[in-house]
């Protein structure tokens, strides 16, 4: 019995790891098809209106940006798309419905998985305070810069508030946050990370040299 009970468990870690290994496989698959599609419509001929006009009434579940951390490596780059649901962040980070879009007075806020289904975030704790994160839209490159991170519990709403961690405050200029379980294979609490819009760079320029590399920022 004692044998058999063994042979299960082991059988069990194995089938876990596996499932772990093979959602981020086929995950990061999807994510990268997704960074490719995106880029190359962002080099189309782009729309007459304002970018914001176009971006504030995307269907859930739709990619409407990439994100890049050089914090996170030089090649990081993962797609945004709308909204948090369970299935939504099995295919890219997920943008908060109802906060800010890129760029946006107020708070641009995302949500990624650290472990599993490419984990976007898993290394988010590498992600410090004067680090830039760099999200990547048809128009224009948002450069935000880093300030803090903090640990909050996960009922702790206010990190995502249109001034950040002060709920009914009218925001006065573009913040980002990002938000991941923690620690990592649990959720007891949220990592946070809080920025605010450095500069807008229009993306027919490209971004300046160093921009992608870790020691343009520390």
């Amino acid at each position: 019995m004692g044998e058999l009970l063994i042979t299960l468990g082991v059988l069990t870690l194995l089938f876990v790891g596996w499932q772990l290994w093979w959602t981020d496989v086929a995950a990061n698959a999807v994510q990268s098809d997704t960074v490719t599609t995106l880029s190359e419509e962002f080099q189309r001929p782009g729309q007459v209106e304002p970018e914001i006009a176009r971006l504030k009434d995307i269907p859930l579940g739709k990619a409407f940006a990439i994100v890049r951390i050089p914090a996170l490596g030089r090649d990081y780059a993962v797609p945004v798309v709308e909204g948090t649901t369970r299935d939504v962040l099995r295919t890219g980070i997920g943008h908060y419905e109802g906060t800010a879009m890129p760029g946006q007075v107020g708070n641009f806020a995302i949500a990624g998985h650290r472990m599993t289904y490419g984990g976007p975030f898993r290394d988010i704790e590498r992600v410090l305070p004067g680090d830039r994160v760099i999200v990547e839209t048809a128009q224009t490159y948002y450069v935000y810069r880093v300030g803090q991170h903090t640990l909050v519990p996960p009922s702790h709403v206010a990190a995502i508030a249109p001034t950040p961690e002060r709920p009914g405050v009218r925001p006065d200029k573009p913040f980002i946050t990002l938000t991941a379980c923690h620690p990592k294979y649990a959720a007891q609490q949220r990592w946070i990370v809080h920025g605010e819009l450095e500069r807008a760079i229009p993306r027919s320029t490209g971004l300046p040299a160093g921009y992608l590399d870790l020691t343009g920022d520390r």
